[in-house]
């Protein structure tokens, strides 16, 4: 099976990433009432990024 790594090591199957991105492309034009998480390895960064400025790191530490 096609996975990817992101910076931190975090794996996915790239079929899941495609997956989710049709998954939000048609909720956003068929404007549905929910949220579709995009829990792919851009997500978990952004949010590593998010802590880590919380908690004080230097950006990319």
């Amino acid at each position: 099976e096609n996975m990817y790594i992101s910076r931190h090591g975090y794996m996915s199957p790239i079929w899941s990433r495609e997956l989710t991105l049709k998954f939000m492309k048609i909720a956003d034009e068929e404007n549905w009432d929910l949220v579709v998480h995009d829990c792919s390895n851009y997500t978990k960064f952004a949010r590593d990024l998010n802590l880590g400025s919380k908690e004080g790191r230097w950006f990319g530490s």
